[in-house]
């Protein structure tokens, strides 16, 4: 009497024969990656650390993925740690906090900062109204806060009102280049333009 296995093309026994040849065969290395492990095994042995390291640093970089967090910003009003730990646990790297963060205190900042770490997240820039890079107590606290947590970029989400013309973009570029020159030298902090309200401003 034929068995089940006589009447089938491929036998239970002949396919479990093949997929563990498969899983085999998967396993080994492939030519290239073989001839890549030796490779890198005679570079290693002929190429001092410093070599390594100036390869590795003009190999392609992986850039971490960031929040503003304005686009949470409820959540982030009703529980900071909270949201920041929901943040991270999505996968983002990297947060930008926006103008409510001009009220906290600078021990508060630095509790933040705390939060930030245990989460392993960066923030490297701050979204700021234009008041924050104006003359004054506001710019002040605006590049200690930033200072306080690792920002290296405080951003100018618009311009202050009433900025149309050639001259009123002067005075604004004026501004901002004083506000850069009052900043500490270290931690560096730079001080972009965003452009919310007006995409493009030219000068005919």
């Amino acid at each position: 009497m034929p068995t089940e296995e006589s009447r089938s093309p491929l036998t239970r026994r002949a396919f479990c024969a093949s997929a563990a040849a498969a899983a085999a065969l998967a396993a080994l290395p492939t030519r290239r990656a073989f001839a890549s492990s030796t490779s890198s095994t005679s570079i290693t042995s002929s190429t001092s650390i410093t070599e390594l390291h100036r390869a590795a640093a003009l190999a392609p970089k992986n850039y971490p993925i960031g929040l503003e967090l304005y686009s949470v910003r409820r959540e982030l009003a009703r529980d900071l740690p909270a949201t920041l730990r929901a943040v991270s646990q999505m996968g983002y790297q990297v947060v930008e906090f926006y103008a409510p963060y001009l009220g906290w205190t600078i021990p508060y900042a630095k509790d933040v900062r705390t939060q930030l770490d245990a989460l392993v997240l960066r923030c490297y820039s701050t979204h700021n109204p234009s008041a924050s890079l104006m003359p004054g107590d506001t710019r002040g606290k605006a590049i200690e806060i930033n200072q306080v947590l690792g920002a290296r970029h405080i951003i100018m989400a618009s311009p202050p009102p009433n900025t149309s013309s050639l001259e009123d973009w002067k005075r604004v570029s004026g501004q901002l280049a004083d506000a850069s020159a009052a900043r500490p030298a270290r931690p560096a902090c730079r001080l972009p333009q965003s452009s919310h309200r007006v995409e493009d401003a030219r000068g005919e």
